[in-house]
């Protein structure tokens, strides 16, 4: 990935990343054990090489993916099979538990519902192009504020219909997802509730810089992602695949007291209590990206995921202030 990309990448490949982690919660400094949720929005400007982080994340969903196809191919031959059958035949029986967890954008709510049931306690994962396909996924105008926020504390979510065939379930709320949108459309997005709700402080940001002085005469220059790359990250995925129970480290909590007092610091230094409140979940997102890497390093707690683990919460605080500082200091004067 070129240089400038690389930031955008190595924060978005943590919701594909915790995908693959079922049956696994990490122990906060609360002393409370989280089942871990990985929102990640790329905000940059169009045409800034968003699409830097698409093959990585494609590659690390690769083994779901294949288990999401055959179980999909499963699902299209009963419906052909209903299509073909007279008004008066039994009908076939749906297939149970097809666990697809990678949806399209398009998906329903109600279709979304099921998938969720169906997972059986595994994460579902999209991956949308523009912040208003989160809109359609909740299903309701205004939807998508409740659905982040369900997403992040993993509560109940569901739907109760009084139709026959109508879907009704509840289960636990496991999504997660990337999107990537542009500076304006995420000012747009996130109203000024939003910003104060806990809405927009549950996702983690990212961005791809752009120089004011640069047009864009290079073409960014790529490396390939070949068999050898695929190999190296084998491992790491089966880990996370294979990880069960409450992970505990010692050391990444105190990181997580540690980070938290600095950067409450910060927040009294700018007089501003509303990145107060972002630092508080911003360093327990950055306590989770430190726990998978932990896990996915065989329950070592190492200096590189300490470093990385504190980059990660800067860098989300500094592109939210970046691009919402005016309306940070609005919210913040209105408190």
């Amino acid at each position: 990935t070129p240089e400038r990309m690389q930031a955008a990448v190595a924060m978005a490949v943590f919701p594909s990343l915790g995908v693959h982690l079922c049956g696994v919660t990490f122990k906060y400094a609360d002393n409370k054990a989280y089942d871990p949720a990985f929102m990640s929005l790329l905000i940059a400007p169009q045409a800034s090489g968003k699409s830097a982080v698409d093959m990585p994340i494609e590659l690390i969903m690769a083994d779901i993916l294949e288990v999401d196809q055959r179980n999909r191919g499963m699902e299209n031959e009963w419906r052909e099979k209903v299509a073909n059958m007279g008004s008066n035949k039994e009908k076939p029986r749906r297939p149970q538990n097809l666990c697809i967890q990678q949806l399209s954008p398009n998906t329903t709510n109600a279709a979304f519902v099921k998938r969720l049931k169906e997972a059986g306690g595994r994460t579902l994962y999209v991956k949308i192009n523009e912040l208003e396909q989160l809109r359609g996924l909740a299903g309701i105008s205004g939807g998508e504020n409740e659905l982040i926020k369900i997403t992040y504390d993993r509560t109940l979510y569901g739907q109760e219909r009084v139709g026959i065939d109508s879907v009704n379930e509840q289960a636990i709320l496991r999504l997660n997802w990337n999107a990537s949108t542009t500076p304006v459309m995420a000012q747009d997005f996130f109203s000024h509730n939003a910003l104060v709700d806990g809405t927009l402080s549950r996702i983690t940001c990212c961005t791809i810089p752009v120089d004011e002085d640069d047009w864009g005469e290079e073409i960014p220059t790529f490396g390939t992602y070949d068999d050898a790359f695929t190999q190296q990250l084998s491992p790491f995925v089966e880990t996370l695949n294979s990880a069960r129970g409450v992970y505990t480290c010692p050391e990444s909590i105190e990181w997580a007291r540690t980070m938290q007092r600095l950067m409450i610091q910060h927040a009294k230094e700018l007089n501003n209590k509303v990145m107060a409140d972002y630092a508080r979940r911003a360093v327990r997102s950055g306590f989770y990206r430190a726990m998978l890497l932990y896990v996915v390093g065989g329950c070592e707690w190492t200096s590189e995921i300490e470093s990385f683990a504190t980059w990660s919460v800067e860098y989300d605080l500094w592109v939210k202030w970046n691009v919402y500082e005016a309306q940070f200091a609005k919210a913040n004067d209105q408190r």
